[in-house]
């Protein structure tokens, strides 16, 4: 996502953002922008509360773009979704923005009996929703909030609706359709 996000918005938005790959996680990417080596980053809210909250503090960066659900602490940030002109683009974003608005979530696999599910959704609930969890995130500087089963849901079918044609543009817009076609073609020569 630290190459797919950036690359959309030169793609769609129009900017020139140099995208500098072959940083292994977001630790380097942090000693990166702290050695001057790039001038940004893309990163979860709580991955800078968590391990460089006085960036944050000490405004050492500023949030230009958002993504994801809304979070109080960058409500005045301009959300990337506004800056989509067309409803082709949109579209797109959408499928894209789905990994964020997912997040972190737990999956079981298929087939699991309804009263399993029930009963594992019922123990997440009390879990986030548990003092001694909410503490332990506070202490970790890592916001807390959580989405239902039924936002996530929703959210994958959302994404399971979205038009084949919003799926070949974002597709030509990241590139992915290159690499089908260079693979396409070394199959071909073998």
């Amino acid at each position: 996502m630290s190459y797919l996000i950036p690359h959309f918005i030169n793609s769609v938005v129009g900017t020139k953002m140099k995208i500098i790959t072959g940083y292994k996680g977001g630790g380097a990417l942090n000693l990166a922008i702290e050695r001057g080596e790039g001038e940004g980053r893309g990163n979860f809210y709580s991955g800078f509360t968590g391990v460089r909250p006085d960036w944050i503090k000490d405004k050492k960066i500023r949030f230009i773009l958002k993504l994801g659900p809304d979070r109080p602490e960058v409500k005045h940030v301009t959300h990337l979704r506004s800056l989509m002109k067309t409803d082709l683009e949109r579209e797109m974003f959408d499928l894209l923005d789905i990994n964020l608005q997912v997040g972190q979530s737990f999956f079981l696999p298929p087939g699991v009996p309804k009263k399993i599910v029930k009963t594992m959704r019922k123990a997440f609930v009390n879990m986030a929703n548990d003092p001694i969890t909410i503490a332990d995130a506070k202490k970790r500087r890592v916001p807390w909030k959580t989405r239902t089963a039924e936002q996530i849901t929703a959210q994958l079918d959302k994404g399971w609706k979205t038009s084949p044609k919003a799926i070949n543009k974002l597709r030509q817009v990241l590139g992915f359709d290159k690499a089908l076609k260079m693979k396409k073609k070394k199959k071909k020569k073998k």
